[in-house]
Order: structure tokens, then C-alpha cells, then sequence
């Protein structure tokens, strides 16, 4: 029996050959099953080339279609969205497994805390604080802790919680999309589509890869003996993030509802607000959730 290490020509196929499908017994030809879409496997796809091939990507999930996904994403806001819900799916990654990937991202590379609130500020600094604080208060009477003792212990569960639950933040965000964009009269599922692309890229481009750029320069700055620590205050964070969005909803709008400019520069502007609504009510989410999990 011979051992392949490396895949064959996919022209050796013989498209024209009249094939039984194996999984639901439909007559077909070419490469997949026009009924349920079960693929032909061929010698090629036993071969340790493809078995180690296809164990790289399940636990990856980076192919070629990630890296164009990527590009689009970062370059061309909008149009991966209007693609797909037009049907042009095959060079894109599927929209979920997208933002799963940039949220396992960015559980390994946690620089920013963007969507994780600590005690004391849940306690004293959100508009929500008079409703937080008195929750505090009677978890320490019931468990007997001082604040202190609470704070680390919520703070860790805080941390681990936030990147879980950030799915949550495609819903929240989805029915100010319907309500800004409502004139163009999409299915809600299109919105919802645009909102996972917007949530993708608010990991993706602020998140991860601004705060590896800044990581990599303050890095950059000590070996030459400069402190450049203070660029992760958010006085210089917070421009740059808000301009970040802006780009987005700018280019995505233009490209996904197709406006005339002075209603993307409107609807851009309403959704960075309702984004600081949504970011509120995904914090108090996080908030309850984390305090009834100690």
C-alpha cells in the first residue's frame, strides 16, 4: 500500500463520470453531490499532506479564506457583509467562525480591557452605579468579606466572564442598526450579518492588532531607554479607538446600505453613540452575571 505524502492534481478527477452519492443516494457528477453537497474522496485525501493539512485548520482555523476575510475586514469595511448576504460566501470564512477566531485571539492576547469592568468602577464610576453598589453591598453582607477580598475575587471572574459573553455584543448592537438603517428595509438577518462584521473588526483592528502596534513600540522604546507606558492611557487611547470606529461605520454603511453621504455621516455618528449605550448595558449584563457566578 503506498504512502502519500503529498496531494495529487485535482484535474485528475473526471468531472463527467456519473457518480451515486454514499449519503443520500443521489445520482450526480463532478465533485459534490448537488443534493446534500457530500464531497468525492479520492486517494488524495488519505494522505498525510491532507490529514495533517486539515488538523492545522481545525485547530486554526487560518486558511486562505481567514486571510482574505482579514483584508477585507480591515481594508473594506462593509463589503464582506454585502457580499455574503448577496450570496458570495466561498471566499470568505463563515461569519461566526470569523468573530470566534478574533475572540480566541483575543482571549490570548488580552492588551486592552476594553470590555471588562472592574469593582471599583462598576461600583462608583457607571451610570448604573447606585443599582451595582447596592448589589455589592449585599454580597458582602451575606458572605461576610470586606471589599478588598471582593475585588479580587471579582475582578478575576470579571476578566474570565468578559471574554466569554462578548457575543452579546452583536445583539445588543443589532437593533440600532435596524433602527438607524430602517429606510432600506433588509431582512433583520442582514443587520444582524453587518453587526457581526462591525463586532469582528471592533476586536480585530482597535482591540488586538492597535494594541499589539502600541505594545511592540513601548517594547521597541525601552531597549533604546524610553518610557512610552502613558500611550496605554486612555487620554491617547481613546482618539485613536473613536477614529477607528468612525472609519468603519464611514466605508461599512457607504458599502453595506448604500447611502448618500450625508446620511453615512449621520447614521456614523448615531452609532458611535449607540455603541457607548450598548458597551453600558453589555457591562451591567457582565456585571450581574459575574457577581452571581462567586
Amino acid at each position: 500500500m503506498a504512502l502519500l505524502f503529498s496531494k495529487k492534481d485535482e484535474n485528475n478527477l473526471d468531472y463527467d463520470a456519473g457518480r451515486i452519492c454514499l449519503s443520500c443516494q443521489a445520482s450526480f457528477s463532478g465533485r459534490y453531490c448537488g443534493r446534500c453537497g457530500e464531497r468525492v474522496i479520492e486517494s488524495e485525501d488519505k494522505s498525510l499532506h491532507h490529514f495533517f493539512n486539515s488538523v492545522f485548520k481545525e485547530f486554526t482555523l487560518i486558511d486562505g479564506k481567514f486571510l482574505h476575510s482579514l483584508r477585507r475586514l480591515v481594508l473594506n469595511p462593509g463589503m464582506m457583509s454585502g457580499d455574503i448576504v448577496r450570496g458570495i460566501r466561498r471566499r470568505y470564512m463563515k461569519p461566526v467562525a470569523f468573530f470566534f477566531v478574533a475572540n480566541f485571539i483575543y482571549f490570548l492576547f488580552p492588551i486592552f480591557q476594553t470590555f471588562n469592568t472592574g469593582a471599583y468602577t462598576q461600583r462608583q464610576h457607571m451610570v448604573y452605579s447606585g443599582i451595582s453598589s447596592t448589589m455589592i453591598a449585599e454580597h458582602l453582607k451575606q458572605n461576610k468579606q470586606t471589599f478588598e477580598e471582593f475585588v479580587v475575587e471579582y475582578d478575576q471572574a470579571s476578566t474570565n466572564w468578559s471574554k466569554l459573553m462578548l457575543i452579546l455584543l452583536v445583539v445588543l448592537m443589532f437593533p440600532f442598526l435596524v433602527l438607524i438603517n430602517y429606510s432600506k428595509q433588509l431582512y433583520l438577518s442582514d443587520h444582524m450579518m453587518f453587526s457581526l462584521e462591525y463586532c469582528t473588526f471592533l476586536l480585530f483592528v482597535p482591540t488586538i492588532l492597535y494594541g499589539l502596534f502600541l505594545q511592540a513600540v513601548i517594547v521597541i522604546a525601552e531597549t533604546m531607554g524610553t518610557k512610552l507606558n502613558f500611550l496605554f492611557w486612555d487620554t491617547y487611547t481613546t482618539p485613536f479607538v473613536l477614529a477607528f470606529l468612525l472609519y468603519f461605520f464611514i466605508r461599512g454603511v457607504r458599502a453595506f446600505y448604500g447611502f448618500k453621504w450625508w446620511r453615512v455621516v449621520l447614521s456614523s455618528l448615531l452609532l458611535i453613540f449607540a455603541m457607548q449605550l450598548v458597551l453600558s448595558v453589555y457591562r451591567f449584563i457582565l456585571f450581574v452575571v459575574t457577581i452571581r457566578s462567586l
